[in-house]
């Protein structure tokens, strides 16, 4: 008797179930839950969509890998010239007369502005962003179960909170915006890339489940295998 695979809705659980049930019902021994068994095309679908997933994750998170440097770079330079001016109109340096002792100082205030920006704005953008989207495929695939998506739920929304620290702090510490303003800004950042993203998997999930239906249907119309 062929076997076909059924994976529990709720906590993920493999089994091998006849292929005379494809089309009806079974439960999981492990938490009781039911769910329809579907004909072999869905989980050949689910193991595609498992590796476009995965195939779609590394390129995002090699991405988000290799741009880091750049970025880092950037926001350091970014960081660096606000200082640098911020100093020049607070203390009207006479910076052509003064000499290496007496620049010291403010080079290394500099630097360190510089430096403590560029780790504010990783962690409030870059980091944050890269991380989000990754989320988003998760979510999306057919190959992650309802359990590990409840994970991902809860960590996007901890992800999300996290970048508003960071950026609303990068963003009073390079223009001297007040707390509540700068985290103002930062909220509004986050809740515009997190509608976005959730329009995207909702859009995604919808596709999915649309193909995968159609699966199914075309998988029960044909003839079983006595």
């Amino acid at each position: 008797m062929e076997k076909i695979r059924w994976t529990c809705p709720e906590c993920g659980k493999k089994f091998s179930v006849p292929q005379e049930k494809a089309g009806g019902r079974t439960g999981c021994t492990r938490c009781g839950t039911e769910g329809v068994v579907h004909c072999a095309p869905e989980s050949a679908a689910a193991q595609k969509s498992g590796r476009v997933s995965m195939v779609l994750a590394t390129i995002i998170g090699l991405l988000g890998i290799i741009t880091l440097p750049g970025s880092f770079r950037y926001c350091y330079r970014v960081g660096t010239g606000h200082a640098i001016s911020r100093t020049y109109d607070s203390e009207n340096l006479a910076w052509d007369n003064m000499s290496p002792a007496e620049r010291a100082p403010y080079l290394a205030r500099w630097q360190a502005e510089g430096v403590k920006f560029a780790i504010l704005m990783t962690f409030g953008q870059h980091v944050p962003v890269v991380v989000l989207v990754l989320v988003a495929v998760g979510l999306i695939s057919k190959a992650t179960t309802m359990a590990f998506k409840r994970v991902l739920r809860i960590a996007f929304l901890g992800i999300a909170a996290g970048g508003v620290i960071f950026l609303s702090m990068g963003i009073h510490l390079r223009e001297g915006t007040p707390v509540p303003e700068s985290m103002g800004l930062a909220f509004t950042f986050y809740f515009g890339l997190s509608a976005v993203l959730w329009a995207v998997i909702g859009i995604g999930v919808a596709v999915r489940m649309y193909v995968f239906h159609e699966t199914a249907k075309v998988g029960t119309a044909l003839p079983r295998n006595k």
